[in-house]
């Protein structure tokens, strides 16, 4: 037995404790005080366990969210609209940035200071067909930039090299086969650069039997 007041080791049976005289329900079996000890250890374990299991479950969250991301940037579609997007689902997402072509098979939208390239205008179509995307084209303008065209060919050769791999080439036009995409970089001519993103789905597939 043990006295819960000082601690001290006494014979089992006592009623008092010899040293501080405290009454037997301040003493304690031997098998209590480990019970206390295995109680108090397994309290402080807890914690530790749901700290390990929170950071564990953040880790995984961070992966997933960069994996999707990353498999995103390299499906190959232009800022990851899938080709068969409805033109309607199209025109709510960019909203006021969309200038609507009445009665032609096209939608346009302009952007300044494309990929960070301060002064290199874009003018993006979108491209449909039955009003489902099959095409789009993308037309830099380097018109009032300090940049050179060779130096705009530079960079978008450098981000499709490392998303999609080696390009292939012809004598003007460098060529990348990118998962959901052919993606095409066209020097036009001076001061006008094309980048042309073409369909090679199923949705691809299902307009070909259709025409």
């Amino acid at each position: 037995m043990f006295c819960k007041d000082c601690g001290s080791q006494l014979p089992d049976g006592y009623k008092f404790c010899e040293v501080c005289g405290a009454e037997t329900d301040s003493l304690i079996s031997e098998n209590g005080i480990n019970n206390l000890y295995l109680f108090s250890v397994k309290r402080k374990k807890k914690p530790k366990i749901k700290a390990i299991i929170f950071t564990a479950l953040i880790i995984v969250i961070g992966i997933s969210v960069f994996f999707v991301n990353y498999t995103k940037k390299r499906s190959g579609l232009y800022n990851n609209i899938a080709w068969g997007t409805s033109r309607e689902k199209i025109g709510k997402m960019l909203g006021d940035d969309l200038i609507k072509g009445e009665g032609f098979s096209s939608d346009l939208s302009i952007i300044e200071d494309y990929d960070g390239m301060k002064g290199v205008r874009a003018y993006v179509s979108y491209m449909f067909e039955d009003d489902r995307l099959c095409g789009i084209s993308v037309t830099l303008s380097n018109q009032n930039s300090s940049y050179t065209d060779s130096m705009i060919i530079e960079k978008c050769t450098d981000k499709f090299n490392k998303l999609y791999g080696k390009k292939d080439e012809d004598t003007t036009r460098s060529i990348w086969n990118a998962g959901k995409s052919d993606i095409e970089l066209d020097h036009l001519m001076d001061g006008v650069i094309i980048i042309r993103y073409t369909d090679t789905t199923e949705f691809k597939k299902q307009r070909d039997i259709t025409y």
